[in-house]
């Protein structure tokens, strides 16, 4: 799970973090800026919510 992290975060959420600051400095259209800005959020709520499992799973599999 920890592995699935990291690399969807180099994959999806370090690029779209990248268009989203190049396109600020550009002046884009705002629909545009609101909606990467939407997927960089839910990236980063499903990021969390796989670190938590990740995280869950490790006590279960700790816990005597």
């Amino acid at each position: 799970c920890l592995l699935v992290v990291l690399v969807g975060s180099a994959a999806w959420l370090v690029p779209l973090q990248r268009r989203l600051v190049t396109l600020s400095i550009g002046q884009s259209s705002p629909s545009l800026q609101q909606r990467l800005r939407d997927q960089w959020f839910r990236g980063h709520l499903m990021r969390t919510v796989v670190s938590v499992v990740a995280l869950s799973l490790a006590v279960v599999a700790a816990a005597p």
